[in-house]
């Protein structure tokens, strides 16, 4: 299980894998830069970088399949379960030329087909991971309803994206000394 940095280290293992492969497919210096954007950045998206592909983490949710029952540790006293999350995350191109957004697009779509797990070396260090961890990538239909929602709020004009959820993040339980309550004893 992996500690409470997983869901931005999530991120940036997808932010790390669109960019390693759009540098090894794409000629020197023509492929976008891949960057991990929050809604401040979207909001603001007249200063962002031209030539990029943003990561966009637009929902964080409970992985309801993920919580196993509670158990108890060797001396008898409760454990508090693992947390599992899900980022529901949206690619998108940014470019003067909507040729190459939609080149980008396609190529980012490829890259997550071909990689629909992430384990190991492939999961960003800075979220603790165990061995046993992955984190699965898999599409999302949102309506375009729900994608006109997500741009509005931050008050950019709609615009061409992937959708994704990624699964697996699975969140151990804080240590006994990060329990200032007494709530998970």
């Amino acid at each position: 299980m992996a500690g409470f940095r997983a869901a931005a280290a999530a991120g940036r293992s997808i932010v790390d894998l669109l960019g390693s492969q759009f540098a090894t497919v794409l000629p020197s210096g023509t492929g976008p830069t891949v960057l991990l954007a929050g809604v401040g950045d979207l909001a603001n998206a007249g200063a962002m970088a031209q030539s990029s592909v943003t990561v966009h983490v637009h929902r964080v949710a409970v992985d309801t399949r993920i919580r196993p029952l509670p158990h108890r540790l060797p001396d008898g006293s409760p454990a508090a379960p693992e947390l599992g999350l899900e980022l529901h995350v949206l690619v998108t191109a940014w470019d003067a030329s909507a040729d190459r957004e939609l080149e980008w697009l396609g190529l980012a779509a490829q890259v997550l087909n071909a990689a629909p797990v992430l384990a190991g070396p492939r999961l960003h260090a800075t979220g603790d991971w165990s061995p046993t961890d992955a984190l699965e990538i898999v599409p999302e239909t949102l309506t375009v309803a729900d994608m006109a929602a997500l741009f509005t709020a931050v008050g950019i004009v709609m615009r061409p994206s992937l959708a994704y959820v990624a699964r697996g993040i699975r969140i151990a339980a804080p240590p006994a000394s990060v329990d200032p309550l007494g709530v998970l004893r």
